[in-house]
């Protein structure tokens, strides 16, 4: 292969293929023994690959693989921190490159070791909580150069890589802070439906009392909530899950502001659980109670005191349709989080 090949005018349907020798022997060779032409750089630029996101790259590669849509390759030269025997720094502005497995032997033709291949994956957000993507990257440095390169040039073999990015995606990935944010807003929207839900659920149960207009001089016929252990549980319950849900308010905006925030999102997600289960426990109680208030037990020798009690019952009824309602707002809150807590 000579150098003068790389400028020669292509057919349409070209595309730049070289194989793993290739790259190392001719391409990185050259560039690393100081013989890097315009012509060689057309085809593989040197940049700050991790100053640039992997959906910017393509527009950055070379004028003979501008037309790609699976591929590119960049020179990209080792940080000083690397350098000096510490731990490459491999973060970009909105993530990360993650190294997959062990590096790997690149071998010629002639089965001799000619440089190692590394591969990488990208993730959006913070270490080690990112999202992982399609955008895949493999590093090829070189190990061994050519004989008559001096020591001075060797020492710089490790200075330089070419380095190979892919994604199976034709189209350019939308970044998923962008859906993220998205649930979180719905998120929020949804936790005031919760309050409105449990509030009023607590506010009719807690409110909730009829006398009959007919006693004795012994016996008044009145019905109040508090007289029932089951519907004290209720307004307890649906009073904690409202004043959660409160306080949580400020931990759903910081999800809006931090779309690919995990900690908060995770803590949420944790305790709609538990309010679910409460409120549902209160909800089921309740209704379990009503139910024998509108029908009776012949069994546990209990009277339809509905038929008498009609503005009570009718309240109460209302109630427990209402917190169930608020445990819907709950379930639907603990999807999002749990789609949004999905890696990509």
């Amino acid at each position: 292969m000579e150098s003068s090949s790389v400028d020669n005018n292509v057919p349409p349907g070209f595309r730049f293929y070289p194989t793993e020798e290739e790259l190392i022997t001719f391409y990185l060779h050259n560039m690393l023994e100081g013989q890097a032409t315009h012509h060689l750089n057309k085809v593989i630029p040197l940049i700050h690959l991790y100053d640039v996101e992997p959906w910017h790259l393509p527009k950055l590669a070379g004028e003979k693989c501008g037309g790609e849509r699976e591929q590119w390759f960049f020179f990209s030269e080792r940080q000083e921190r690397e350098a000096r025997g510490g731990r490459p720094n491999r973060t970009t502005p909105c993530g990360y490159w993650k190294a997959t497995g062990s590096p790997g032997y690149v071998y010629s033709s002639h089965n001799t070791v000619i440089g190692v291949k590394r591969s990488m994956v990208f993730y959006r957000g913070k270490a080690p909580c990112g999202t992982k993507t399609k955008w895949k990257m493999n590093e090829y440095r070189a190990i061994q150069l050519s004989h008559h390169q001096d020591e001075s040039k060797s020492n710089n073999a490790k200075g330089k890589a070419i380095v190979v990015v892919s994604t199976k995606a034709s189209p350019l990935p939308t970044p998923p802070g962008r859906w993220k944010k998205g649930l979180a807003i719905t998120d929020f929207i949804l936790r005031l439906g919760a309050i409105g839900a449990t509030m009023g659920a607590a506010a009719l149960m807690g409110t909730n009392e009829q006398m009959l207009p007919f006693f004795t001089q012994f016996l008044e016929f009145h019905a109040q909530w508090n007289e029932f252990p089951m519907f004290q549980f209720f307004v307890i319950a649906n009073g904690v899950a409202s004043g959660y849900l409160v306080l949580s308010l400020p931990f759903s905006l910081v999800c809006i502001v931090r779309p690919l925030a995990v900690a908060p999102r995770l803590l949420l997600v944790i305790m709609d659980t538990i309010m679910m289960a409460l409120v549902t426990a209160g909800a089921s109680s309740a209704a379990a109670t009503s139910y024998l208030a509108h029908n009776g037990s012949e069994d546990a020798n209990w009277m339809a005191v509905c038929s008498q009690y009609t503005d009570f019952c009718q309240v109460g009824s209302e109630a427990v349709v209402v917190s169930f309602v608020a445990s819907i707002f709950f379930l639907c809150l603990i999807l999002v989080s749990a789609l949004a807590l999905r890696r990509a």
